[in-house]
């Protein structure tokens, strides 16, 4: 198969598989009996020599249950909520985001386009087939809207002067494919900050961090795989950095009036840290 990331065939190689692994890991069940018989897959790692992605060989999307009883939510934790207001109150300094429109691409509970919505005076758009009205106090202020749904072809024509999207494009699994539609949804409107943020395959390989590794999370990007899928689908890289002690991987980017194929990216490093990953792993589970 081909690289779901730079699209090149023939370059990816096998890193790491584990069988009968639940195919949800946050999701709610309503008893022991259905715990006990919940549906399992197969995790397949293979990492691609081109442009430094990794990916889920077998996942199968069509066993994905995102619904209300998906349980995504660090919310409840004070220390994650201190982040998620300073990334808020950075994002809104550094693009004036005061009374604009804002949309967020897997909102969740909704936390974070109601603090940008806030803290700005925006308004503001979530999507998410896991939003749960009742979860949000502020669900129905004035300039503020929440689909119960997962976006893609079917809302590009939704407008914003701010795109986000965080903790979502790593359970996407043609990556390319998915940041095209968010492309084609922007337009010729130049001016439009997207924002993403995912887990650190970097620091998931250096940590050996299996517990990190979940069914649900079908890609798994580092910088340059990062940078290489924005460069290759119409978007101009702003920055590239890791937060919340590493753990996450953020990047902000404009869209490009032309799309080019990136060079490949060096990954001398990276292949280094997928080399010690594979051999100290069965020592780590």
């Amino acid at each position: 198969m081909s690289c779901p990331n730079c699209r090149t065939a023939g370059t990816l190689t096998p890193l790491s598989r584990v069988d009968d692994v639940p195919v949800h890991s946050v999701l709610l069940v309503s008893s022991e009996d259905e715990a006990a018989s919940f549906p399992v897959g197969q995790i397949d790692l293979q990492a691609c020599s081109y442009c430094g992605f990794v990916t889920n060989v077998a996942f199968e999307p069509e066993v994905m249950a995102y619904s209300t009883r998906y349980e995504e939510t660090q919310g409840y934790s004070p220390t994650f909520s201190r982040f998620h207001r300073r990334l808020a109150e950075e994002l809104i300094e550094r693009y004036d985001l005061r009374e604009k429109h804002v949309l967020e691409i897997g909102c969740g509970k909704g936390d974070f386009v109601t603090l940008l919505k806030q803290l700005g005076n925006n308004t503001g758009i979530g999507f998410d087939p896991a939003y749960v009205p009742e979860r949000n106090p502020y669900d129905g202020e004035e300039g503020l809207t929440f689909v119960q749904d997962l976006y893609d072809e079917r809302y590009t024509d939704v407008q914003a002067d701010f795109v986000c999207c965080k903790m979502t494009l790593e359970h996407i699994r043609e990556p390319a494919a998915f940041m095209e539609t968010v492309r084609r949804a922007i337009g010729d409107r130049t001016d439009t900050v997207v924002f993403f943020q995912i887990p650190d395959t970097e620091r998931i390989l250096r940590d050996i961090a299996f517990w990190d590794v979940y069914y649900e999370h079908c890609s798994y990007f580092s910088k340059a795989s990062l940078d290489y899928l924005f460069r290759a689908t119409g978007f101009h890289v702003l920055n590239t950095w890791t937060d919340y002690d590493d753990q996450y991987l953020m990047i902000e980017a404009l869209p490009n009036g032309v799309v080019h194929a990136p060079c490949p990216p060096d990954l001398e490093h990276f292949g280094f840290e997928l080399h010690r990953f594979r051999r100290l792993l069965p020592e780590r589970l």
